[in-house]
């Protein structure tokens, strides 16, 4: 008689990747769990918080704006920040679709979706008067 759980490949094992998996430390390893898939999802979460980020960074500038050029500045600022996430993702070569994680064709997509939905807010008017002021007063 053997002792449970001694062989490599023995199914009593609780602890091994017989039964499914039950190494819940490094690698995302549990029962039922892809061991693949807790890295794609670690990617995909690093990736929303670059674009969460990115956004913030908007605001932050955007929001020392006078109040007529916030929703221009935000707008424009998201629409460079998705052209220069473009230009990299075209560097590196990243699929523009079909991969299993966000890439940064995905992350251009967003900031360029948010710029577009920015750019509704904008009053050209109001923009234009603005800078005519500023034109003629010489004051910021």
């Amino acid at each position: 008689m053997k002792a449970p759980g001694f062989f490599r490949n023995d199914p009593d094992r609780d602890d091994g990747p017989s039964r499914g998996g039950g190494w819940n430390g490094s690698g995302g390893r549990g029962p039922g769990r892809d061991p693949g898939n807790q890295g794609r999802m670690d990617f995909n979460r690093r990736s929303l918080i670059s674009v969460a980020l990115a956004i913030a960074f908007a605001v932050l500038i955007a929001s020392v704006m006078p109040p007529p050029l916030v929703a221009a500045t935000f707008s424009e600022i998201c629409f460079f920040g998705a052209l220069g996430i473009g230009v990299v993702a075209a560097i590196r070569r990243e699929p523009i679709a079909g991969a299993p994680v966000l890439t940064g064709w995905d992350r251009a997509a967003m900031l360029l979706l948010l710029s577009q939905i920015a750019g509704l807010f904008v009053d050209h008017a109001e923009v234009e008067a603005y800078l005519r002021q500023v034109q003629q007063t010489g004051q910021f």
